[in-house]
């Protein structure tokens, strides 16, 4: 990362970054001179979730949602009759995240993806911000994306279902194409993988998520829920 993709979300948040950013540059090159590279303070960002890709062997592609959230580290030597002779810490932390005082990664974003991969191809279908930060839609910075946690599955009618980010809603996705189709909010985030299901009766196809909030983003958001909710396909 470089100081150019410093998040310029408001005028507060690039000079927070911006701070923090030279801090951890000029903590670099102290490290890189007094010691091995090995304790290199670094920066890293983007990756898949814990979360499940979903695949849709119809056509080939595979979903992924992925973080786009920085972290800060630097491996710090161990006593000489250790194991493992460096572990891996942040600020205060294994993973300290790269953010600004409101929480928000600390580079440009989107700060959350929903990407389709052709696998026979080898290359990337589409790529979309996943998820909104409402505060910054109100002021009009747009597609953002969010943190996430929690798959995606895709149906044989060709729509890709997931919930995860940070902004209670659920949403649906054309698995061609990526326009976002459909969208419900939900009463917290839905951090899971939804499934889907017919109903022996009625015959409809429904689409279930759990939205519990809580978990590895809780601090994100104190909204906690303890519903499962179902949505009837036409």
């Amino acid at each position: 990362m470089t100081r150019d993709e410093v998040s310029k979300v408001s005028a507060e948040s690039q000079k927070y970054c911006t701070e923090l950013f030279d801090k951890l540059d000029e903590q670099r090159h102290v490290h890189t001179r007094r010691t091995p590279t090995d304790t290199d303070v670094s920066r890293l960002s983007r990756g898949g979730n814990w979360s499940s890709a979903s695949f849709d062997p119809s056509s080939g592609y595979l979903f992924v949602n992925m973080n786009e959230d920085g972290a800060i580290g630097q491996m710090n030597p161990q006593p000489p009759d250790s194991p493992i002779p460096y572990v891996r810490r942040g600020r205060f932390e294994e993973y300290a995240w790269f953010r600004d005082q409101n929480g928000r990664p600390c580079q440009q974003p989107p700060w959350g993806t929903l990407t389709a991969v052709d696998l026979q191809k080898g290359e990337i279908v589409w790529r979309v911000p996943l998820g909104i930060v409402e505060e910054l839609e109100a002021k009009g910075v747009h597609n953002t994306g969010t943190q996430n946690l929690g798959g995606s599955i895709v149906t044989a009618g060709g729509l890709v279902f997931i919930a995860g980010t940070t902004d209670h809603r659920f949403r649906a996705f054309d698995a061609k194409t990526g326009k976002q189709l459909w969208e419900a909010q939900l009463e917290a985030n839905g951090h899971a993988t939804p499934m889907t299901f017919q109903g022996r009766n009625s015959g409809k196809q429904f689409v279930v998520v759990a939205s519990g909030g809580g978990g590895f983003l809780r601090s994100l958001s104190s909204v906690l829920s303890d519903e499962v909710v179902a949505y009837a396909l036409p």
